[in-house]
């Protein structure tokens, strides 16, 4: 009987990651082309959604750590399902692990005038609201939105600079902490061929704000798992 071979821990985390930073430049690349989308903050919510499932499907990597490939895949299913959508209960999550201060100062931080905890909550509504008509917008249903001493009137971040800029610096002190706990680079190799020419290198110097090379190695070749 031939054995499956056993999964690589690290090649599932970098699956999710680089996917997740797939999105946030097919995102960069349509506002670059078409300006600003309905889908821009739908694509760059599921950007930071798979990011943050990679980095807590390495937390979670005893669970399907040793598995046989066929069993792993089934495995990892499983408990990125059980993640669900709710980016608030990821963060939550992730900050136990990398640590309430450092979570917390991009939380309390403003992005082209709002916190990040009311990013959150614009990410959240991508969801729906990027893809289908609604009543009434996530904006008008929260406080946080209104803006004060004018009635009727609101802040709406989903289609602001803010989204975008908070998930790229969240998602780098995720690079940031995969590095430093567990050994987990971005391939170069990867990054070459799915981010490049000129579009590229516009798009690294927003994502890793002049960092990249912190979070890069030169020997694994991210493949799908």
């Amino acid at each position: 009987m031939v054995r499956s071979k056993l999964i690589d821990p690290d090649l599932v985390v970098l699956l999710w990651v680089t996917m997740g930073i797939e999105d946030f430049f097919l995102s960069f690349r349509m506002s670059e082309k078409v300006g600003c989308s309905r889908y821009d903050p739908f694509i760059n919510a599921m950007g930071f959604e798979l990011v943050c499932k990679g980095y807590l499907l390495a937390l979670k990597r005893s669970k399907y750590e040793g598995l046989g490939d066929t069993q792993a895949k089934i495995k990892v299913n499983e408990l990125a399902k059980g993640m669900n959508h709710k980016v608030k209960d990821l963060v939550k999550e992730i900050k136990k692990s990398i640590g309430q201060g450092k979570v917390q100062r991009l939380l309390d931080k403003k992005y082209a005038g709002y916190t990040g905890s009311k990013i959150l909550k614009a990410i959240e509504a991508t969801y729906l609201e990027c893809r289908y008509p609604v009543p009434t917008p996530f904006y008008k249903r929260d406080k946080d939105f209104k803006v004060p001493g004018l009635k009727n009137a609101y802040f709406d971040p989903l289609y602001s600079s803010g989204l975008h800029k908070f998930c790229y610096e969240f998602c780098r002190l995720i690079l940031s902490d995969l590095k430093l706990n567990f050994g987990i680079t971005i391939p170069e190799s990867w990054l070459k061929q799915k981010i490049s020419g000129d579009e590229g290198i516009r798009f690294e110097n927003l994502f890793f704000d002049s960092r990249k090379e912190d979070f890069m190695s030169q020997n694994l070749n991210c493949g799908p798992i």
